[in-house]
This record gives C-alpha cells, structure tokens and sequence, in this order.
C-alpha cells in the first residue's frame, strides 16, 4: 500500500486506523487469554486440587495437554473440536467462553476508549468476574462463594484506594449520599 501525503491529513487518518486495528487485535488476543483462564477457574473451582495446582488435561482420557493444545481458540479450530489423542469432542464451553470475554472487553473499549485508568482497569476485572459467575452458574445451577468473596475484596480495596483516596472523585460520585444515609441512621439510633 502506497501511502501519499494528503494536506487534510489522509497519512494520519491511516495512521489512526492501523492503530485502532492493531488494538483491537491486542484485545482480542488479551480476551482470549482471559477467557482460557476462566475455564480453568470454571472447570477446577469444586475439584480438591485447587485451580492453579496440575496441567490441563482431556477430560475424557485424562492425558496432559502439550501447550500448543492449549492456545485459545486457534487449537480448538485446529484440531476441529476434539482430543488430540482420543479423539473425544470439546466442549463448546471453551471456545464459548474465550469468545465472550473478547466480546465483552471489545464492546468495553469501543464505549470507553482505549485509554485505561485505574477505575477502568477494576471495571474490567469485575467484568471478567462476572462472565465467570454466569458461565459457573449456567453450567452448575450455582453460585460459588469463592468468586463471590473475590469480587467483593475487589470491590472494597478499590473503595478503599480509590475512592477515598480521591477526595475528588469521591464527591462527584454518588456513593456519598450512601454514606450520609448511613451514618445518619447510625446516629438516630444512638440518640
């Protein structure tokens, strides 16, 4: 592709357009990642060895996956839905799950941005929390408390850091009226 010099900016319109390309390809791939993970975390959450403890492995032969098994998306393309070794087919839970993170952090970005701040950064581990809650729930008619309790310590060091942190940030949002409501009541109670 010949690029010529416009007077009315046609190289950084380019420009801009390969980057907001090559972002999104970025986050795709950072979604994929994130949505391999949560299977792990899915799929390992009730089991007694923990979900950072063992390599992957079939759940049909129970053979270790090598790491190119393991690549999000691309491998289940590859290998058309099955083992590589039994030959059992995948769940489309996998590649269902990588696909919906991407999604979510795409549509994330395209309504934010693709600068991130600190509120952002903690919007997109709640988001990633919670599109592990749904497919935990879809698949199991349950909710587990150790996601539960994540999100919530999540929440609480971001208030704290945060939030209180920025004194600024805080009086603009609308968690004061909260806190007024509360120690109001507080305060009748007492007298």
């Amino acid at each position: 592709m010949i690029i010529k010099h416009r007077p009315w900016g046609g190289v950084l319109l380019c420009y801009n357009i390969i980057m907001d390309y090559l972002m999104v390809f970025f986050v795709v791939g950072i979604g994929l990642i994130f949505g391999s993970f949560l299977s792990v975390l899915i799929t390992r959450l009730d089991r007694k060895k923990g979900i950072i403890s063992g390599r992957s492995e079939c759940p049909h032969c129970f053979h270790k996956l090598s790491w190119h098994d393991l690549v999000p998306l691309i491998s289940f393309i590859f290998l058309g839905g099955k083992c590589r070794y039994c030959r059992a087919r995948i769940s489309l839970l996998y590649p269902l799950l990588e696909i919906t993170v991407a999604v979510v952090l795409i549509v994330f970005f395209i309504i934010n941005g693709w600068t991130l701040n600190a509120h952002d950064y903690y919007n997109i581990v709640l988001l990633v929390l919670l599109v592990s809650l749904v497919f935990f729930d879809y698949l199991y008619l349950l909710l587990p408390d150790k996601i539960i309790i994540i999100i919530g310590a999540v929440a609480l060091i971001y208030n704290f850091l945060y939030l209180h942190m920025n004194p600024a940030h805080y009086v603009n949002s609308r968690t004061w009226q909260i806190d007024i409501i509360i120690f109001s009541n507080s305060s009748l109670s007492r007298s």
